[in-house]
């Protein structure tokens, strides 16, 4: 359901532009009415399932053997299923292709500033009007 156009944008951050934190995106660009931006540690999206030859202190990588435990059928977004010629239980390579063929459909790229690790969050007193009420 898209939100009302005369109503103030909320603004909305998303922490982390891996699997969970780009579908939020997706989700929330299709709702409509929002500023969004998504703080990503890293200098591109993907988060767990982005391979990284080199080991960084703090940061997971997926490994270049990982192949998923569940078939590509059982893991599909609904609305994107991976293609058929991938293999039915993805190696990491095919599934990361998949994701980012997935943000880019969604055009959410924009939406994600790089490099930027998130420190600390905090709630702040906001007034009905800056809420939206």
């Amino acid at each position: 359901m898209k939100r009302s156009m005369a109503s103030p944008k909320k603004k909305i951050a998303v922490l982390g532009g891996g699997f969970c934190g780009c579908c939020a995106l997706a989700q929330l660009k299709e709702e409509g009415g929002f500023e969004l931006v998504c703080f990503e540690k890293m200098d591109k999206p993907g988060g767990t399932w982005c391979y990284r030859e080199e080991s960084m202190e703090a940061v997971a990588s997926i490994m270049p053997t990982t192949v998923i435990n569940h078939s590509k059928e059982l893991g599909a977004l609904s609305d994107f299923p991976p293609p058929k010629e991938y293999n039915n239980y993805m190696r990491h390579h095919e599934l990361y292709q998949h994701f980012t063929d997935y943000v880019k459909s969604k055009d959410i790229l924009k939406y994600i500033q790089y490099n930027s690790e998130v420190m600390e969050v905090r709630r702040v007193k906001i007034t009905k009007k800056q809420a939206g009420g």
